[in-house]
């Protein structure tokens, strides 16, 4: 291996210039001479005035046009106009270029029941996205929370699935609080709602007993409300 900052040799550089040439990339050449990537960039750059860009057509702009517009995303288009995803992504910044932005609607029940049915097959929000037409998946998950979907259930190990469970409702919170009021047992709520699991009740009244007072300091307060505006 070379020293970080030994001189590069007439021997070297011609070696190099020959391995450009044959399409060898940086890295690839880096391995052979046993230099890093870094340096061999610079010496093809600095010393050897070689440049690997390739100038663009009138013919590969208009393709490029095209696909943009047909909403193809730029992994594909890399793959089909054999550039790099860089090469695309600086030559769409330079054109402008924007794709059309497409809204899925969150009140449709259809869509909505599309959504959930790829997400019980195990579905990312970047593939219902895709399957959508869709360019980013943060739509996928609006629609999703916009409709009560925001919870989502964990297996036994703890990863989350893809099986999204519905939000709890005013309902199920005010039935909930009275069982809680009433000081029935795990079991018994779990009478109450069926449609929640043990971990879910627990979770929930874990967060509504956080600010619950006693009755003792219930009483306390409602003392000190009635002698504050003095009412005996």
């Amino acid at each position: 291996m070379h020293k970080w900052g030994k001189r590069w040799t007439t021997k070297e550089e011609m070696l190099l210039k020959r391995l450009v040439e044959q399409g060898k990339s940086d890295a690839e050449i880096a391995r052979i001479l046993g230099r890093s990537r870094d340096a061999v960039r610079q010496c093809r750059k600095k010393r050897l005035r070689i440049d690997r860009r390739v100038s663009w057509t009138d013919s590969e702009v208009e393709r490029l046009k095209r696909l943009i517009a047909e909403g193809k995303p730029i992994p594909e288009i890399a793959k089909l106009m054999n550039r790099t995803e860089t090469a695309i992504r600086g030559k769409k910044e330079d054109l402008k270029l924007r794709y059309e932005t497409v809204k899925v609607c969150k009140d449709c029940a259809k869509t909505v029941a599309q959504i959930v049915k790829f997400k019980m097959i195990g579905w990312s929000n970047a593939r219902i996205a895709k399957a959508f037409g869709l360019k980013q998946p943060s739509q996928i998950s609006h629609v999703l929370r916009y409709n009560g979907f925001t919870s989502w259930k964990l297996n036994p190990k703890g990863i989350r699935t893809g099986i999204p469970t519905p939000c709890w409702t005013e309902v199920e919170t005010h039935i909930l609080r009275k069982c809680l009021k009433k000081k029935l047992s795990l079991w018994e709520i779990m009478q109450k709602l069926p449609r929640r699991s043990r971990t879910a009740i627990r979770l929930k009244s874990q967060r509504m007993m956080r600010w619950r007072l006693s009755d003792a300091e219930q009483a306390e307060r409602q003392r000190a409300r009635k002698k504050q505006l003095r009412v005996y």
